[in-house]
């Protein structure tokens, strides 16, 4: 959707996914106790998770989607690594009287007898309870489709393409420019947090370097290899 259909190169996707990860993390650590179903709860997960990471695309967006071409590549992937390491400095518990959460220093979380550590710094998130099923994969990746194919032959998404072939030519009809960037951005952002939740509900720990510079290039490795813009 960013790279093929809208013909911008991110390269801070993962960031996106460690988002959506540890927001699973911890909103399956809290409902552990209160939701039974584990259907539903893997539902929860993943639907906070991508609305969290979309947040984060959304703030993001705003000064990156008025770069181009190498600028955004720079930014994206600086804003990548930020996001990696501000999560990796976090840490987050719960007992019976919720959440507490410190950044840098945890020492500041004091919990309740029966509490537990659900984002531990650099060593992650620990203690989950596996989720994830190859049922909810399949049915993830057509959801995805659905989103895309949709947006690709809306008249947002005519737009967005046209903006990829010419910047100029679309600005001169009148289209703004940086709002069809971001809406792609943003709904990328949220596909890649619902994508980062699945994947840390299939580990009972996730490490936040899981989520770096190398996993950004793999997802653009994918795209390129399947071809561009190609489905």
């Amino acid at each position: 959707l960013v790279v093929g259909i809208s013909g911008e190169l991110s390269l801070g996707h993962a960031g996106f996914m460690g988002v959506g990860a540890f927001t699973g993390a911890v909103v399956a650590g809290v409902l552990q106790g209160a939701v039974d179903n584990a259907v539903v709860r893997l539902l929860l997960v993943i639907v906070i998770g991508g609305i969290m990471a979309g947040i984060a695309g959304f703030l993001i967006g705003m000064p990156v989607m008025r770069l181009r071409g190498d600028y955004l590549a720079i930014v994206t992937l600086a804003f990548g690594e930020i996001l990696k390491n501000i999560i990796g400095q976090l840490y987050i518990g719960y007992d019976n009287k919720g959440l507490h959460v410190a950044f840098v220093n945890p020492d500041k979380i004091e919990l309740a007898e029966g509490g537990k550590m659900l984002v531990d710094g650099a060593m992650g998130a620990t203690g989950i309870t596996k989720l994830a099923t190859f049922s909810a994969g399949i049915l993830l990746v057509l959801f995805t489709l659905f989103v895309v194919l949709n947006l690709v032959d809306s008249k947002e998404g005519r737009a967005i393409k046209a903006i990829r072939d010419n910047r100029i030519a679309a600005e001169s009809v009148g289209l703004n420019v940086t709002a069809f960037r971001m809406k792609a951005f943003v709904v990328s952002a949220i596909l890649a947090g619902m994508a980062g939740a699945l994947y840390a509900m299939n580990y009972s720990t996730v490490a936040v370097s899981k989520f770096g510079f190398n996993t950004s290039i793999n997802i653009l490795v994918y795209v390129v290899m399947g071809g561009m813009g190609n489905i």
